[in-house]
């Protein structure tokens, strides 16, 4: 499990981000995927596997190509990907 940032010349360019509370049973299922992920050592992917979103993580999002954000909820039954695309300010 990483949680430790990297400096942007070392970054890959995708970062995989799996965040929830593994005491709270799918809360966990965030943190599981990432840890799976991780377990495959795929070239050009980081990993994060944290407890919650803080403002702390948006400096490890600086100059990804591709950012994944892994959650649970138990208010649905269904999968669902969301395509959330980042606007400069």
């Amino acid at each position: 499990m990483t949680t430790s940032t990297t400096t942007s010349t070392d970054r890959s360019p995708v970062l995989v981000i799996g965040y929830g509370n593994d005491l709270r049973s799918d809360d966990g299922a965030g943190r599981w995927v990432a840890d799976r992920i991780e377990e495959r050592e795929l070239p050009g992917v980081d990993v994060r596997s944290i407890m919650q979103l803080t403002p702390e993580v948006s400096m490890d999002i600086v100059d990804r190509r591709l950012v994944v954000f892994v959650d649970a909820s138990v208010d649905t039954h269904e999968l669902r990907i969301d395509d959330v695309e980042a606007k400069p300010d």
